[in-house]
């Protein structure tokens, strides 16, 4: 069984976050959101294991944090940021992780399978 992933990111964000998901076989990627309300729309319609949030995306980022933890508390979110300052926010906001924007492919499948070890064989250090 795959994590089914909502991807809510501006371009060209989603766009480099689609191809580096898609190549992982324990990911399937449900859908994209350019904007907050679609992003909530489609998490209370889709029930996604995981969402990938985009802190640049609009400045309620950190309260769609906050919703998703109330209303499905089974999701979980991976908060991408360019600053130390959204990475706070995102922190208190309930944020299942959080990474700096410029990541590596093998940063993002690490905080992935530590969320999510069930899925993701043992990465070997």
């Amino acid at each position: 069984m795959s994590i089914k992933v909502l991807v809510a990111a501006t371009n060209p964000t989603r766009d480099s976050l689609l191809v580096v998901l898609r190549s992982m076989n324990e990911v399937k990627v449900v859908d994209t959101a350019a904007d907050m309300d679609l992003a909530l729309m489609m998490m209370r319609e889709i029930r996604p294991s995981l969402i990938l949030l985009d802190a640049g995306l609009a400045e309620g980022v950190f309260d769609l944090i906050r919703n998703i933890k109330l209303e499905n508390p089974l999701t979980k979110s991976i908060v991408l940021v360019d600053r130390a300052e959204q990475q706070r926010l995102a922190v208190e906001a309930g944020a299942s992780g959080v990474l700096l924007k410029g990541f590596s492919f093998a940063q993002l499948k690490e905080m992935m399978a530590k969320l999510y070890p069930e899925q993701f064989e043992v990465i070997a250090k």
